[in-house]
């Protein structure tokens, strides 16, 4: 769906999104796709500052922190762009909280029972689900080129992440959990953000987050230490990882599509190495960077496929 058919369709069911998110969906794919990268990149930088930061803070207590932080700093915008409209738009965003909270925490606990090269690796399955997710949820079947795409960047997680067995432990299926609940919430907010305004969505999103987490962590011994280090990884991961980062992760994926989207996601893991290389100098080694040209192959044949015309149609 996109153009002025889309624009349409979207004041149909949400009221005001193209007159007060400023144009209708798909009306600039290639800046929303630019912002998507900038945000992901920025969701990459997250590793190497979380990984530091968990000698200081055990995982859930972490994540509650993170979201608090931004619920907070958020809080102000809710009588402006953030208002949530009415009360279907807070169900929608609350859902998306607890898909979040789900996801991470499915992803923490994993991480407890298996290696994190295999956990990441699981988690990037999360874009091979999205097609088949979009063409269920959505009953609008994905273009080839994003389905390559997708498989293409799916291999190059693997390659990346070097994952040394294939046999499934309780983590790995925790992890696999992870993986359905983030391709569910990239195709839910796809469709979420046309029937609502995207930033109306945010807040309740964040905020049910955080709450979730924050009950969820007497499930771990819950320990802070407050540490420079502690509060730098929180101050980027609550300000612009998720305050600012999610923010416009919710205002233009929907002038994408959800597959694409993904593909542009799946670029995480090789911000994170390359993040990771620069801050700590750890060295990728070749197979590492054989999968990051996979990835970066994935999101070049989904781009081609844009300008491809349809089989029997014009362009």
């Amino acid at each position: 769906m996109s153009g002025a058919a889309g624009g349409a369709a979207s004041e149909a069911a949400g009221g005001t999104v193209t007159e007060s998110m400023g144009g209708s969906p798909a009306a600039h794919p290639h800046r929303a796709e630019l912002i998507l990268v900038l945000v992901t990149a920025a969701w990459g930088l997250t590793f190497p500052l979380i990984k530091n930061a968990l000698a200081d803070a055990t995982p859930m207590s972490f994540i509650a922190l993170r979201f608090t932080l931004a619920a907070l700093l958020l809080l102000p915008f809710l009588r402006g762009p953030l208002r949530v409209p009415d009360r279907r738009a807070a169900r929608d965003g609350v859902l998306l909280g607890v898909m979040f909270a789900v996801g991470f925490a499915f992803q923490t606990f994993g991480l407890a029972h298996t290696t994190a090269s295999k956990s990441a690796f699981l988690t990037g399955t999360c874009v091979l689900l999205v097609p088949a997710l979009s063409w269920l949820l959505e009953r609008e079947r994905p273009p080839l080129a994003s389905v390559a795409g997708a498989l293409l960047a799916v291999l190059g997680i693997g390659l990346l992440t070097r994952p040394e067995d294939m046999r499934m432990n309780l983590g790995d299926v925790l992890t696999l959990g992870c993986a359905l609940v983030f391709g569910l919430e990239i195709v839910a907010l796809q469709v979420f953000s046309r029937r609502h305004r995207p930033w109306g969505l945010m807040w309740p999103a964040i905020a049910t987050t955080a709450f979730l987490a924050a009950l969820a962590t007497p499930l771990e011994s819950p320990r802070v230490d407050w540490t420079p280090r502690l509060a730098a990884a929180l101050a980027f991961t609550g300000v612009i990882a998720t305050a600012i980062a999610l923010v416009l992760h919710m205002r233009w994926q929907k002038e994408t599509t959800a597959v694409r989207a993904a593909v542009l996601y799946s670029l995480e893991p090789v911000f994170a190495l390359l993040f990771a290389a620069a801050l700590f100098g750890e060295r990728m080694p070749p197979l590492s960077l054989l999968g990051g040209a996979a990835i970066v192959g994935g999101v070049l044949v989904s781009e081609l496929g844009k300008i491809a015309p349809p089989p029997g149609g014009r362009p």
